[in-house]
């Protein structure tokens, strides 16, 4: 019997070094993103990519691990958020 696939909801963050361009110092600064992976991905401290269309984005590092659910209910509820929209906008 195989292990059913699941996904984990993750807090990532990418960490921007401070920076000097023309002169001028640009402060560095974090991006947060929260988005459901595949768990086996889900290790606090863990450098990932992470794919924004057709691109990967690298230098992401997993710095929350939340809720952890079946792939197949992941895929199911993706979407819900449209049709939450739809019956609370007036």
């Amino acid at each position: 019997m195989s292990k059913e696939k699941t996904h984990t909801q993750c807090k990532m963050i990418k960490r921007y070094p401070t920076r000097i361009e023309d002169g001028k110092t640009i402060p560095g600064s974090i991006t947060n993103y929260v988005a459901w992976i595949p768990s086996k991905f889900a290790v606090v401290g863990k450098k990932i990519e992470i794919k924004f269309g057709e691109t990967f984005d690298v230098g992401w590092e997993v710095s929350q691990v939340y809720t952890e659910l079946p792939t197949a209910v992941v895929r199911e509820r993706e979407q819900d958020y449209k049709q939450t929209r739809k019956a609370s906008d007036i």
